[in-house]
């Protein structure tokens, strides 16, 4: 059996610890993590678990929480680095 969840969703576990698989997607254009877990249920069928891991990302407004990061790089006058959601906005600021 198969079960994909939405990010933010609760995973079930059973009394073995599950493992894991990280997966890491560095795109062009946007990246993103994703994790796979099976939990070892000795008393029936495992159980595959999947879902994107939502991440944060500095924004010079707070924080902003997201499972695709921008493939986006950007440093501000004061030399501070940016990255992802953070680099993104800083596109419209002006720049002088």
């Amino acid at each position: 059996m198969v079960k994909i969840t939405k990010p933010g969703s609760t995973i079930s576990t059973s009394s073995s610890p599950p493992k894991r698989v990280l997966g890491i997607d560095l795109g062009t254009t946007n990246s993103t993590l994703a994790q796979v877990q099976l939990p070892l249920d000795p008393a029936g069928s495992p159980e595959l678990l999947c879902e994107c891991i939502s991440i944060e990302q500095m924004t010079p407004s707070g924080p902003f929480y997201g499972s695709l990061v921008p493939s986006v790089v950007a440093i501000d006058k004061a030399g501070k680095t940016w990255i992802g959601e953070g680099a993104k906005r800083m596109r419209s600021l002006p720049r002088d």
